[in-house]
């Protein structure tokens, strides 16, 4: 469950809080950032092991694909209701920090 749920999460938070914190300096916008996290991200990676796990290497990629795009909407609605921000700038943000957590996290994972 670690390396399934958890360790995806603690690298995906400090990867984005860090990020945010950098683009923004506003504690508000790293703490939405946050929360999106603690939503989001144990949902999809526990919904790619499955996928990877019925579907192989085809279901891991494909279900990065899509769960990212369900994940940079939901993201996108948090943020622009708890940051008050315009619904372009949170999608903007949600996935420029998807596209650099996830590459990284596919790099650690393929290392």
């Amino acid at each position: 469950m670690w390396d399934i749920i958890f360790l995806p999460l603690l690298c995906t938070l400090l990867i984005e809080c860090a990020l945010s914190a950098a683009l923004f300096r506003n504690k508000r916008t790293v703490y939405g950032v946050f929360l999106c996290n603690l939503l989001t991200n144990p949902l999809m990676n526990a919904a790619l092991y499955f996928l990877s796990w019925l579907l192989g290497w085809t279901g891991y990629i494909l279900g990065i694909f899509f769960l990212e795009l369900i994940v940079i909407g939901v993201e996108a609605a948090v943020l622009t209701r708890f940051l008050e921000w315009k619904p372009a700038k949170a999608a903007g943000v949600s996935l420029l920090l998807n596209i650099i957590s996830c590459a990284a996290g596919i790099w650690l994972w393929m290392r």
